[in-house]
């Protein structure tokens, strides 16, 4: 985009929105469904209002907000339906998304994971941030 250009995309250029939104306490199965249809229905208004977004991308935390409470209810799994509602959201607006999920992990605590999705619903980047503890060496 050029700054003369405002919102109407330039010759080859790509238009990314960021967004910014409330961050909802998350302790149920019911609160995580209504986090991820909030970051759907953020995902369908920005293709409204700026229908040349090419890339619609969310905070960390987006559905898990800073509640930061663990339970394996309440976490994600790549085959399951939080992932599942932003591929469909992606692939019927037509527009990549980044998003962040809390995954499930056998190991211990959940995986604080970023996935990109593009506009045919595909899963083509996961980042898993990792956080190693180093106890004293001597």
């Amino acid at each position: 985009m050029s700054g003369l250009g405002g919102l109407n995309k330039t010759s080859g250029g790509v238009v990314i929105s960021l967004v910014q939104s409330q961050l909802f306490r998350v302790d149920t199965p019911a609160d995580l469904a209504k986090a991820v249809q909030h970051v759907v229905a953020l995902v369908s208004r920005t293709k409204r209002a700026y229908p040349a977004t090419d890339f619609v991308v969310f905070p960390e935390y987006c559905i898990h907000g800073l509640s930061m409470k663990t339970d394996d209810e309440i976490m994600c799994t790549m085959d399951g339906p939080e992932v599942a509602a932003f591929q469909d959201v992606c692939r019927r607006e037509k527009v990549w998304g980044c998003f962040s999920i809390m995954e499930k992990n056998a190991l211990g605590y959940p995986w604080n994971v970023g996935i990109t999705i593009n506009e045919s619903g595909q899963v083509v980047d996961y980042y898993r941030k990792s956080t190693y503890v180093v106890t004293s060496l001597f």
